[in-house]
């Protein structure tokens, strides 16, 4: 009669994934502290009850700064003048003006140097009792933090190779008339995908904490119970500054002034001036 037959389908499936690269996780929490400075005390204590003397403290400054002198100034030359005119005319006239010398200016003396004197006094008198205190905690130390940190994920391994290969769909037959034949289907399905890159995290909490400074206490006494006698105290300051000496100046040299005329004329004239 009308049969159907149908084959039997064919299925091939095949994966080759690679694995997950492995996460890497990093936490960090140092903490750096510096030691505390020790704790700084110091007391002081003074009695008095018996008659104190006197009490009297000079101090006295006397400083002096001088400069050196300056060098003396070098010697000026000689200045000479010396006109000179002879006369061999006839009832000629002859004028001889001698002009004046003048020697050069010496040179400037050099400046003498700055001089600076400077005079401190200080004196302290106490009759009686006296008590001083000081106290000073040390400092405290550096606290640093320095990281260095890396974190690297592991890679994903790599996909393999995936071959899926789908035999022949099942035979149909068919053997009566007016039938349907149908064959069987053939699917063939392959995965090789590589594996994904592991996490990274990363988690820092560094903390530097200097020390405190330790407490600092200072205490100070100091009673009398008697009568205490006079307390005097001077202080005195007399710096002097002074200056060097600006050096000489050098002597001037000799100015000669010397006209000479020659009279040689009949019944000539000569006239001398000197100034």
């Amino acid at each position: 009669g009308g049969g159907v037959a149908a084959g039997g389908s064919s299925v091939s499936v095949s994966s080759a994934k690679g694995g997950s690269g492995g996460g890497a996780s990093v936490t960090a929490s140092p903490v750096a502290t510096s030691g505390r400075s020790g704790a700084a005390t110091a007391q002081s204590s003074s009695t008095n009850t018996g008659h104190t003397g006197s009490a009297k403290a000079v101090a006295s400054s006397s400083p002096v700064a001088i400069s050196g002198s300056s060098g003396s100034t070098g010697s000026t030359g000689a200045a000479t003048s010396n006109p000179t005119a002879i006369n061999t005319g006839i009832l000629g006239t002859v004028i001889v003006e001698g002009g004046g010398a003048t020697s050069g200016d010496s040179g400037d003396s050099g400046d003498t140097g700055p001089a600076t004197a400077i005079g401190l006094a200080d004196s302290l008198a106490n009759s009686g009792a006296a008590s001083d205190a000081f106290a000073f905690s040390g400092n405290t130390g550096d606290a640093d933090n320095l990281l260095l940190l890396v974190a690297l994920g592991g890679d994903g391994g790599a996909g393999g190779a995936a071959a899926a290969v789908a035999g022949p769909g099942g035979p149909a037959v068919n053997v009566g008339p007016l039938g349907i034949v149908i064959g069987g289907s053939s699917v063939a399905l392959a995965s090789a995908d590589g594996g994904a890159g592991g996490a990274v995290i990363v988690n820092a909490n560094p903390t530097a904490a200097s020390g405190g400074s330790g407490a600092a206490k200072a205490q100070s006494s100091a009673t009398n119970t008697g009568n205490t006698g006079w307390a005097t105290s001077i202080s005195e300051s007399h710096p002097v500054a002074i200056s060097g000496h600006s050096g000489s100046t050098g002597n001037t040299g000799p100015a000669t002034s010397n006209p000479t005329a020659i009279n040689l004329a009949i019944l000539g004239s000569i006239f001398v001036f000197a100034f």
